[in-house]
C-alpha cells in the first residue's frame, strides 16, 4: 500500500477536474457526512484547507459511530495553521482527514518511493494556503494494520523520515523562523524516539 500511495494521489490531482480534493485509503473507514463537513466547513469559512478529527482503530469488527457533527470550526491564518501543525494535533500531517482547494496542488505533489509522505507534504499545502479551519468532529477512522509503519520496529525506510525532518527545518528556518525552535524540539524528540527502535 505505501510504495503506491504518494503514486496513486498524485495521479488523482492530475485527474482532478473539480474545485477540491480530499483523500481516502482503501483500507480506512470514513462516517457517512465525512465529504459534507469537510465541504461545508470550506464554504461557510471560505477557507483553503478544512480540517476533522480522525480515530485510530485495530479491529474493524469494534467501530462504532462517532458523536454528532460540530458546528464550530476555528480559523487559522497560515502562520498560526503552522505552529498548530507542529505544536498540537489539532490539525495533523495526515492527509485523510482534510478537504483542499485542488489550486494548492499548482506545483505541489507527495512525493513518491518515501515512506511519511504526509509529513513532508502538508506543511507546504499550509504555506500555500491563506486560512485554515478546524472541526473537532471524528469523521475519519485510521485501519492501524500489523505492518503499519506507524507500528513496525525501525527499518532502513525509516531513514526517509529524517530526510524529510531536514527539508521541514530548512524551510522553517527561511520562511517562518519565529517557529523554528519549536520544530526543532519536536524533531530531536522525535530523532531520539527513532533511534531507540533501532
Amino acid at each position: 500500500r505505501m510504495e503506491a500511495l504518494s503514486s496513486a494521489r498524485n495521479a488523482g490531482i492530475e485527474c482532478e477536474q473539480g474545485e477540491f480534493i480530499c483523500f481516502i485509503d482503501s483500507d480506512d473507514w470514513i462516517e457517512l457526512d465525512y465529504i459534507e463537513v469537510l465541504l461545508n466547513g470550506m464554504e461557510n469559512t471560505n477557507v483553503d484547507i478544512s480540517v476533522i478529527q480522525m480515530i485510530k482503530v485495530k479491529d474493524f469488527n469494534k467501530i462504532a459511530f462517532q458523536s454528532e457533527s460540530q458546528t464550530k470550526w476555528d480559523i487559522f491564518e497560515r502562520e498560526t495553521a503552522m505552529r498548530e501543525l507542529f505544536s498540537s494535533n489539532l490539525i495533523g500531517y495526515s492527509a485523510n482527514n482534510k478537504l483542499y482547494r485542488i489550486s494548492l496542488f499548482k506545483s505541489i505533489r507527495y512525493p513518491e518511493g518515501m515512506l511519511m509522505e504526509d509529513k513532508g507534504t502538508t506543511y507546504r499545502l499550509i504555506d500555500s494556503s491563506t486560512k485554515v479551519a478546524v472541526n473537532g468532529s471524528t469523521k475519519y477512522h485510521y485501519y492501524l494494520r500489523d505492518n503499519s509503519i506507524l507500528r513496525t520496529d525501525f527499518n532502513q525506510k525509516n531513514f526517509d523520515s529524517f530526510i524529510i525532518h531536514e527539508e521541514i527545518l530548512n524551510f522553517m528556518d527561511e520562511h517562518y523562523p519565529s517557529i523554528s525552535p519549536k520544530v526543532k524540539s519536536r524533531y530531536v524528540y522525535e530523532a531520539i524516539r527513532m533511534m531507540m527502535r533501532m
